[in-house]
């Protein structure tokens, strides 16, 4: 009798061992097709950004106004000094950084590991750094020699703005009052997509940065608008006008585009 528990409990046992090792094969079957899927996605959205390259508009909403989010699908976010032409490799022409009185882009400017402008601005808050379309977007106090040395070795490009959202909070600004324009930001939603952001009505600043945190931004930095305004996307082949104050658009010192990589 005790040959036969005995055996009928080796039975059992390899019973279960082989339905385990059936289960993780299946489960190892199903990863794999998983990643071939994936692999198989990520290789056709790669190339129709190659062949297809485009801006993507999408609509947020958030309570106090919606939020146009401008997403370069295919393209490489640059800032640039010299005013972007519709060339056929430009697809958004923004105004990005400052322009002071004296008419230079106002704070520290570095544009592909080349200095432009060396003065740092110490009222603004905000430090945006691009580098192989990484963007990150921090405190302007890491700006010190260690870093700009960093910036023009990695050939990154480097300029201030107001902070708006760090870390989903909102970071005090002071610098607009209760003025009323509408606005736009440099927004990221997660750890690898950027968009530019544009309200759809006149707002001040602090009505902006709820809006920005309710649709999900973890960090934004400000835009120069108000008289600034006059921006552009192409979409099929059409030059579309965006902003609506364009008093001070031939004093602009400095774009943020998107172009073909």
């Amino acid at each position: 009798m005790k040959i036969i528990y005995c055996i009928f409990f080796v039975f059992i046992l390899t019973s279960c061992t082989n339905n385990d090792i059936i289960k993780d094969s299946i489960k190892d079957s199903i990863i794999d097709s998983l990643k071939t899927v994936i692999q198989t996605k990520e290789t056709e959205i790669n190339w129709i950004k190659n062949k297809k390259p485009s801006v993507i508009i999408e609509n947020q909403e958030a309570s106090t106004c919606a939020i146009n989010l401008f997403y370069p699908f295919g393209l490489k976010i640059e800032i640039v000094d010299k005013r972007p032409e519709k060339d056929g490799n430009t697809f958004l022409s923004i105004a990005c950084a400052y322009t002071s009185k004296s008419g230079t882009i106002d704070g520290i400017f570095v544009k592909n590991g080349t200095l432009i402008n060396k003065e740092i601005n110490k009222y603004l808050t905000g430090a945006c750094i691009i580098n192989n379309n990484a963007i990150s977007i921090a405190n302007s106090d890491i700006i010190n020699d260690s870093l700009i040395k960093k910036v023009l070795n990695e050939k990154s490009t480097l300029f201030q703005q107001t902070l708006l959202i760090k870390n989903s909070q909102l970071v005090e600004c002071n610098l607009f009052g209760s003025s009323i324009n509408l606005r736009r930001a440099l927004i990221k939603l997660d750890e690898n997509k950027y968009f530019v952001g544009e309200s759809h009505r006149p707002m001040t600043i602090i009505e902006f940065q709820n809006a920005l945190k309710e649709i999900g931004a973890i960090d934004a930095v400000n835009l120069d608008m108000g008289s600034w305004s006059e921006g552009w996307y192409i979409r099929d082949n059409e030059k579309i006008n965006i902003g609506d104050n364009f008093i001070n658009t031939k004093r602009q010192t400095n774009w943020l585009t998107f172009n073909i990589k």
